[in-house]
């Protein structure tokens, strides 16, 4: 297939998060991190309108362009390989006898899609599908590799598939349509950030870093009523429950938040890490954070920029000490020192692993994404319905991972247990106290000097 030439043909070495996600991956094979986002679609949606839309996207965004190519004798680096001239959205007429027949083929194509293997160097980093129900009811899924898209582009994608859309659709049916609106490509800013902070402050983070891996402790020793030890990496088997937090508890939530100085990040972080001590005999735990490495300039690129960082946050003393602080303060270190080789923080990881065990095992971790842009799409013919479709298999973890997904009238709680190592009983009791603290005042109450935000 021949693709148009759109930006970098040499190779440049990957990026910060790139490096630590890639050869975290090596490290527990035939592990998945799905990165995708999905759309139920009601109305008169223009299909040819809507996949010239898709490749705007591609054009726009050099990220849905690369592939791995080798640089430096021989290491991993990318490239823009073009943009394809072929087709780029696989369109698909399923016949279903009714509407919940066709939300369990959209979610298992989608599961197949964002689970399936990604190969960079031949394959796309992504796979769209525009699958239709009827002349009126469509659903778009959108998976990409994680080594070419993190979280927070996928709420870039959103907002700008649909600005392409409200504007292919106000020319129609003149051929004088505008073009994307370039962007910053992503291959420049990984290159411009390597040239910014230079050797010696990679190399005085992955020293910190070094430090601050080698004083955690490698998992978490869960004391539950199903199971105690700690749990083996990649276990099979994972419990999915959700908390939303809207209305007046939200406005409470957000209230006594900013009260405290506090985001609402820090606060469920602070939240999480109380329920995790009365789960665990250790003093001390590690929470895996994602952390956004785009500096200011670089907010709108859409690229791997999300780094696996520990937060070590210690149990509060008898005699004083605040969890609310401490977890600021350690999300903070985190955030500051987020520009760090990945080779030299899987290196600590792996350092840390040594010995009885098996292998680097994240047993906590937590991830956070805000959804407050306002775009185009309330302005469209449509009635578009994001997240209508979501994995219905939940990924395996060795302990407990929360995702939070907060919008400008809801915070969502998804929190995904290790069912291997926590019973329902376990799983309920973690539930409720988090949504105990969530709506009963724990920030408020919860000694702790506020902070700049």
């Amino acid at each position: 297939m021949t693709a148009t030439r759109a930006g970098r043909v040499d190779p440049v070495r990957l990026g910060f998060a790139q490096q630590a996600h890639l050869l975290g991956l090596a490290a527990r094979a035939g592990s998945r991190t799905p990165v995708y986002f999905s759309y139920e679609i009601r109305g008169d949606l223009d299909p040819t309108v809507f996949v010239r839309a898709v490749r705007q996207l591609v054009v726009r965004h050099d990220a849905l362009r690369l592939e791995l190519a080798p640089v430096d004798g021989g290491a991993h680096g990318q490239r823009d390989r073009g943009v394809p001239e072929g087709p780029l959205v696989r369109l698909q007429a399923v016949r279903s006898n009714s509407p919940d027949q066709f939300h369990r083929f959209v979610t298992r194509t989608l599961a197949n899609d964002a689970l399936g293997e990604w190969r960079l160097d031949h394959d796309r980093p992504f796979r769209f599908r525009l699958i239709r129900f009827s002349g009126t009811r469509h659903a778009f899924l959108a998976s990409f590799s994680h080594l070419a898209v993190d979280g927070r582009s996928c709420a870039i994608l959103m907002r700008d598939l649909w600005s392409a859309y409200a504007e292919l659709l106000a020319a129609r049916p003149s051929s004088a349509v505008p073009g994307p609106t370039a962007s910053t490509p992503f291959l420049d800013a990984v290159e411009g950030q390597w040239q910014r902070f230079g050797s010696r402050a990679v190399a005085g983070n992955a020293d910190y870093w070094r430090r601050r891996i080698a004083s955690m402790p490698n998992g978490c020793d869960f004391v539950t009523a199903s199971a105690a030890g700690p749990p083996a990496e990649g276990t099979a088997g994972a419990a999915l429950r959700q908390i939303q937090l809207s209305g007046d508890d939200l406005s409470r939530f957000r209230d006594d938040c900013d009260s405290r100085g506090r985001t609402t990040f820090q606060a469920v972080l602070a939240i999480f890490a109380e329920v995790v001590f009365g789960l665990t005999r250790q003093n001390r735990i590690a929470v895996h954070v994602p952390v956004d490495t785009r500096l200011r300039s670089e907010q709108d690129i859409v690229g791997m920029f999300a780094i696996n960082l520990p937060v070590v946050l210690d149990r509060p003393s008898a005699e004083g000490g605040s969890l609310l602080h401490s977890s600021a303060a350690e999300l903070l270190n985190a955030v500051s020192r987020r520009h760090v080789d990945g080779r030299a923080l899987v290196a600590s990881q792996q350092e840390l692993s040594r010995g009885p065990g098996t292998g680097f095992v994240r047993s906590l971790a937590l991830s956070y994404a805000s959804y407050f842009e306002e775009g185009v799409e309330g302005t469209l013919p449509l009635v578009l319905l994001p997240g209508a479709y979501q994995l219905d298999l939940a990924p395996s973890t060795p302990g407990i991972d929360v995702r939070v997904d907060e919008q400008a009238s809801a915070i969502v709680l998804s929190v995904v247990a290790n069912s291997g190592v926590f019973g329902q009983g376990d799983l309920d009791g973690i539930m409720d106290s988090v949504e105990r603290a969530l709506r009963c005042g724990w920030v408020r109450r919860t000694p702790g000097s506020p902070s700049a935000r």
